[in-house]
């Protein structure tokens, strides 16, 4: 599906939306597959935005996905995030890093 490796999804391999959208199902199958492993009441999923971290050091893209679920989960926003982060699978791997910034805020960076 992704031939030739990360270094093929430079900028001149693959577009921002392109990894915007790539990104946003492997976040669906991990918020899916966290629900179905019983660390979320529910598998409907929350909006599920992503935007450019509004400082570069955080990465390329983020979500609140975790902050804004937290209310129905009756979760704290980290735990929801921390249970996201374990279930996220890359096997292309086209994320250099992932992290958890401040009450739950989820940071990727590419490859």
């Amino acid at each position: 599906m992704f031939a030739g490796g990360p270094a093929a999804w430079s900028s001149e391999g693959w577009f921002k939306g392109e990894m915007k959208s790539h990104l946003r199902d492997l976040l669906a199958q991990a918020i899916e597959k966290t629900a179905k492993g019983g660390e979320l009441n529910t598998t409907d999923l929350p909006p599920l935005l992503l935007e450019p971290p509004k400082q570069k050091e955080f990465g390329d893209l983020a979500t609140n996905v975790a902050l804004i679920w937290a209310k129905q989960q009756r979760k704290s926003p980290r735990a929801i995030a921390e249970a996201i982060l374990k279930n996220l699978e890359d096997p292309e791997g086209i994320l250099a890093r992932m992290e958890i910034a401040g009450p739950g805020f989820l940071n990727f960076s590419f490859s």
